[in-house]
């Protein structure tokens, strides 16, 4: 299951929650949110592996 919310549930506890029920989820981390935002950048993100792509 993928579960997607809005920013207001972008909390640790809302993802430790869902992870713990086998779920993936999108969240949104915006500009009011700076450390996550910060976080986020210094990910390896070129490192990782496209899986799939769906053009519409």
């Amino acid at each position: 299951m993928v579960v997607t919310s809005d920013a207001m549930h972008t909390q640790r506890e809302h993802a430790d929650y869902l992870l713990s029920r086998g779920a993936h989820y999108i969240v949104i981390a915006k500009g009011n949110q700076k450390r996550l935002r910060s976080q986020l950048k210094a990910l390896p993100w070129r490192e990782i592996p496209l899986q799939g792509r769906a053009w519409r």
